[in-house]
């Protein structure tokens, strides 16, 4: 509300199976799609949103769509839950920044 950004939050509790008529209902109402996952972005959720959208195939409004994540390099950082997700740039304040910048585009 603060940033005028109409938005919502989907949780979905695992990749497989995807529940793919739900993620179907949020490419059909959205603009843009951002997968937020504490694991590497390669092969992960957001691979999963991509592979089911190259399945459904030519739709009308397919939304963008950012993945964020871990990056796919070996671990250089050793600590808690939350001294990972503030190192990788997963933290609320980095994933806010982040999303605002792909709503501004």
């Amino acid at each position: 509300k603060k940033k005028n950004i109409n938005c919502g939050v989907a949780h979905f509790s695992t990749i497989k199976p995807l529940d793919k008529t739900f993620l179907k209902k949020l490419i059909n109402s959205s603009k843009i799609l951002i997968s937020v996952e504490e694991n590497l972005k390669s092969g992960g959720f957001g691979s999963s949103i991509l592979e089911f959208m190259s399945e459904i195939g030519n739709q009308k409004n397919i939304p963008n769509i950012k993945i964020m994540g871990l990056e796919d390099k070996f671990v250089d950082k050793y600590g808690s839950q939350k001294e990972l997700v503030d190192h990788s740039g997963l933290n609320v304040t980095e994933l806010t920044r982040k999303m605002e910048k792909c709503v501004k585009k």
